[in-house]
């Protein structure tokens, strides 16, 4: 999914205290419509997910405030991961919005990929009793317009659709239901075998994950064991008193699922 891919490539991304503010959180602003943003210090949830949700062509709510979201899309009881999930203490109170990547195992808490979340860009977890709603994207019209009134400066012939594959056309949202098959929640998997650093391969990449989601930042999952991953592990280590050799090993896998399973 697009909207995953764009987001989650920019995990990592932080404020910087002080009086210098991050260019890329301001860039985020500028290139979804806020010129007037010029500190990294402005609320920037909703910016963050306007800038992420243009880029992949869905729709926008072009408003700062993350309360503007309860208007866009359309609301869905059953999230889908990359849906967009609400939080706030009523539906006219909301404070945070980002892109919903699952519940926790008893589902008390929803994870949640998006900006301003302890300052930075990451998947972070929210008390699930704050979701005021979720909402479903869908393609903006407004691309779909501007391809049609800006044809190329040279004209060209028409093909069929059967002679020309990769012409595409809007999909009514029936068809869209239809033709796309359901995304499935992201299973979080924590893994059982000992992994250290230079290690790879998917239980390495669920381990990243797993490390993100509980609040120790390894960057974006990559299914390599390297030094983002091993500084993490020691974060982990120290916080649970483990020897913090920066290995995964019995003791750090029991210390990180009782921080998953709150």
């Amino acid at each position: 999914m697009r909207l995953l891919e764009i987001a989650s490539a920019e995990i990592g991304t932080k404020e910087i205290p002080g009086a210098e503010h991050n260019a890329r959180i301001l860039q985020y602003a500028q290139e979804a419509g806020f010129d007037w943003v010029n500190s990294d210090e402005t609320p920037w949830c909703s910016i963050f997910l306007n800038w992420a949700v243009q880029k992949a062509g869905l729709q926008a709510s072009k408003d700062a405030r993350a309360q503007s979201w309860m208007e866009v899309g359309e609301a869905i009881a059953q999230p889908e991961l990359g849906d967009i999930v609400l939080f706030g203490s009523s539906s006219n109170s909301i404070y945070h919005v980002g892109i919903f990547m699952g519940y926790s195992k008893e589902c008390h808490f929803v994870f949640t990929l998006g900006g301003n979340q302890g300052d930075q860009v990451d998947i972070s977890k929210f008390a699930a009793s704050q979701v005021q709603g979720f909402r479903r994207l869908i393609d903006d019209p407004s691309k779909i317009f501007e391809v049609e009134m800006n044809p190329p400066s040279v004209p060209q012939p028409t093909p069929s659709p059967e002679t020309n594959p990769e012409e595409t056309f809007p999909e009514t949202p029936e068809e869209k239901e239809f033709h796309q098959p359901a995304l499935e929640t992201k299973i979080l998997v924590i893994p059982t075998l000992k992994l250290k650093f230079g290690d790879k391969g998917v239980a390495v990449e669920d381990l990243q994950y797993s490390l993100n989601i509980a609040g120790f930042d390894c960057g974006k999952p990559d299914g390599i064991f390297g030094p983002g991953t091993a500084r993490a592990i020691r974060d982990l280590q120290l916080q649970g008193k483990i020897n913090p050799n920066g290995t995964y090993n019995k003791k750090t896998r029991k210390f990180l699922e009782h921080l998953l399973s709150k």
